[in-house]
């Protein structure tokens, strides 16, 4: 039957830090500047195709189709983002 040796003192354990890249101020300012940037562009644009969705004829309704997709599938999950503080992290 194999014995194995007891150890004499408790192991030590040294952590060490991961080394964490950070991104420059200008990259960041830059990627927000675009975020909002894009935000405010699909919001004129939704209005846009409200507007023009105005007039009674069949393709109103497309114009119409199109801006409510855009207003629920790519401008209110933006808005949401943007009012819960996690555009910009």
């Amino acid at each position: 039957m194999n014995t194995y040796k007891i150890p004499d003192k408790y192991p030590e354990y040294n952590f060490v830090k991961p080394q964490v890249q950070k991104k420059a101020r200008f990259y960041i300012a830059l990627d927000q500047f675009l975020a909002v940037y894009g935000f405010i562009l699909v919001f004129v644009y939704t209005l846009v195709l409200f507007v023009s969705s105005f007039q009674f004829k069949l393709s109103s309704v497309a114009i119409f189709i199109a801006f409510w997709l855009m207003l629920t599938y790519i401008a209110l999950p933006r808005l949401h983002s943007f009012f819960c503080g996690n555009l910009f992290t």
